[in-house]
Formats: structure tokens, C-alpha cells, sequence
């Protein structure tokens, strides 16, 4: 007489934000677990459960057969034309300041083609040492060919650590993250290059230092490969 399989009932939830992320419709599906071929159907629901029987000792893999509705994200306007390399060069370099200086984002940056200017609030006066500190680092992490990426959040999924202060007022409900590997992640709409390589060459032209309000203005530009 075979013997009967013991079998643990659980229940699986899907959260709101998934469907909205991945544009996932409600509706009911057809499920195929990949390791037994056993196909059931389920109804999606946001936040809803999905009940699983699942034998002792094993496990189940399940595809779900779903037709993604398609989402278009709509996002604030964007009244700059950024030269992509010196851009992605913005937020390398203020993550650059951040991990030497424990400096926040730049206060005051112009970004251009030719030539580019960003201020930082630091708590001393970098001697020329550390000037070339950061041109070496910045360098290094451009060498490295590290991948830029995009993520769109909402605004309740926003990652630990990521400033909202300079969302402007008519921001999206989505928001798009750009993230520089596992190096830098901030908000932003502009355009990147896909890659840090495609930087260039990180040149620092000369700095300024503002004694009464600690401001260290860093006039850089970026040679492309």
C-alpha cells in the first residue's frame, strides 16, 4: 500500500507594490509548479494569499502564466539636456565626497559639456593631498566599468538613505532611481551614460575654498574615451 504524502498547507502573499512595480493585472491564473509539472490555477489579488499545499521534505517552483498589462510611467518634466558623461560624473563624485569627507550631496552644481562646478559643505579645507585623492578615486571608479542602472519606486518603496530633499513639487507618483552598481543610488530623471568607463577621464580643473561657509567648489571635466 503506498504511502501517503504529509502535506503542509501555507499561504503565499503577493504585496500592492509588486503589482504596481511589475504591472501585474488582477486576475485569476494558471500556475505550473517547474519541479512536478503540477499546474493549479490561483486568483491574484493585491495583498491577496495564495494557498499552497506543499509535500514534507520538498518544495514547489511555480510559473506563473500571466499577460502583463503595459505601463507607461509618467515622470515631472525635465528642462535640462545634461551631457551624460559629466552627469553620471556628478553622482560618482558626490558619493566620492560622501565616503571621504562624510560630505552631503553638492549644494550647488552646474554641469556642462566643457567644463562642470560642484560645491560641498566639508568641515575643513582639503590640502592638495586629498585634491589628488579624489581625482585618483574617481579615476579608479571609472576604470572599474561599473554599470548604471534604473529603478522605478513609488514614493512609499523609496530605499533607506535616499534624499528626498531636492524632489521638486510637481515630482511623479513614480520615482526613478539610478543606481551606479552597489556604489551610489539617488533619485533622478536625467540621462546617464550605461557604464562608468564611458566617463572618460575625470580632470579636476581647480578648487575654491570659502572659509565662512566651509564651501569647497571642485571645477572639473570629463574627457571621454
Amino acid at each position: 500500500m503506498a504511502k501517503e504524502k504529509c502535506l503542509s498547507a501555507i499561504s503565499v502573499t503577493v504585496p500592492a507594490h509588486a503589482y504596481d512595480f511589475l504591472g501585474l493585472p488582477e486576475q485569476e491564473v494558471e500556475m505550473t509548479d517547474l519541479l512536478s509539472g503540477f499546474t493549479k490555477t490561483a486568483e491574484l489579488k493585491r495583498d491577496g494569499q495564495i494557498a499552497l499545499d506543499v509535500p514534507g521534505n520538498y518544495g514547489r517552483i511555480y510559473k506563473f502564466n500571466i499577460k502583463k498589462k503595459t505601463v507607461e510611467y509618467v515622470l515631472n518634466s525635465h528642462n535640462k539636456e545634461e551631457f551624460p558623461p559629466a552627469h553620471t560624473a556628478e553622482h560618482l563624485l558626490n558619493q566620492v565626497m560622501f565616503r571621504l569627507f562624510g560630505a552631503a550631496r553638492s549644494t550647488n552644481a552646474h554641469i556642462e559639456r566643457k567644463k562642470s562646478k560642484m560645491t560641498f559643505i566639508l568641515d575643513h579645507k582639503p590640502d592638495r593631498k586629498e585634491e589628488k585623492a579624489i581625482e585618483a578615486e574617481m579615476n579608479r571608479l571609472i576604470t572599474e566599468d561599473l554599470p548604471v542602472t534604473y529603478e522605478m519606486v513609488d514614493r512609499n518603496n523609496i530605499p533607506d538613505g535616499v534624499s528626498v530633499e531636492k524632489l521638486p513639487e510637481d515630482a511623479s507618483e513614480m520615482l526613478r532611481l539610478v543606481r551606479i552598481d552597489d556604489f551610489d543610488v539617488c533619485l533622478c530623471i536625467g540621462k546617464h551614460v550605461r557604464s562608468t568607463a564611458q566617463i572618460g577621464r575625470f580632470e579636476m580643473l581647480g578648487t575654491n575654498w570659502d572659509e565662512e561657509k566651509h564651501a569647497f567648489r571642485i571645477r572639473f571635466k570629463v574627457i571621454p574615451a
